[in-house]
């Protein structure tokens, strides 16, 4: 059971906004895929999150400055509708066809399942919070699978 007591027995003052990371490629595996549709027009998408293990090779400590990697998390969206749908399936078929796992022929239905768990590489960018007091963001822009 949650104990709500103890986890809202904080000092407002002393709760900061979680560190951006920086922006560049880092490695992890994608933890979930969830369905959904958007607010204003009901689009429908596949939100796909990717756990964060490591920092890439353009990403040096100093850049990180005691952020921990690992205990990050971001999800990238991809619509469901007849323009947009090749950008899921380029992305299924980069993180699927290095493990043996073939796209081609297949249906999404089937294929989105079979990329929970596996290793990727994404490509982080930063972006201003929505007001002046808001921290960075982070956004992915490329979900890929990991090279050979």
């Amino acid at each position: 059971m949650v104990d709500f007591a103890a986890l809202l027995n904080v000092n407002v003052d002393e709760i900061k906004p979680p560190a951006a990371l920086p922006a560049g490629t880092y490695y992890g595996s994608i933890k979930e895929h969830k369905f959904g549709e958007s607010k204003n027009n009901k689009t429908p998408f596949v939100s796909i999150t990717v756990k964060f293990e490591s920092p890439g090779p353009d990403i040096s400590t100093d850049d990180l400055d005691g952020v921990d990697v690992a205990a990050k998390q971001l999800r990238k969206d991809y619509w469901l509708t007849p323009d947009a749908l090749y950008r899921l399936k380029d992305m299924a078929k980069s993180v699927l066809e290095p493990t043996g796992i073939q796209v081609d022929g297949r249906k999404l239905d089937e294929i989105i399942p079979e990329l929970n768990n596996m290793p990727v590489m994404v490509e982080v960018t930063q972006r201003p919070g929505e007001t002046p007091e808001d921290p960075m963001r982070n956004d992915i822009k490329t979900i890929t699978g990991v090279p050979a």
